[in-house]
């Protein structure tokens, strides 16, 4: 019997395309309110894949809560005070609060 000569395997190159890789991520939107809850978003950019074969793994848009806070706001006025005076032209007072921030600031 005759001997059998060469490799009994070979390799060859194949699939010479770069791999799929995501960018950096983008920085964060603005806020979507500035109080009571809203959302800020970012995205990033797979590259280099070939739909159907090669895709990049990982997410590519992000959203996260923002600006959950309370917003501020007035409370409801109070009864009014009693007359300052009986006669000859007094005041009464009612009082309110702002709930949830500062007077003078957005929403009081």
């Amino acid at each position: 019997m005759p001997d059998c000569f060469g490799p009994t395997s070979e390799s060859r190159g194949c699939y010479n395309r770069p791999c799929p890789y995501l960018s950096s991520w983008t920085a964060f939107t603005t806020c979507s309110v500035s109080c009571g809850g809203g959302f800020h978003s970012r995205t990033r950019q797979c590259y280099n894949f070939v739909p159907g074969i090669t895709n990049c793994v990982g997410l590519t848009a992000e959203s996260v809560a923002c600006n959950t806070r309370i917003c501020p706001t007035w409370s409801e006025w109070s009864g009014l005070s009693s007359c300052s005076r009986t006669c000859g032209g007094g005041t009464a007072k009612r009082t309110r609060r702002c709930m949830g921030g500062e007077i003078g600031v957005v929403g009081c």
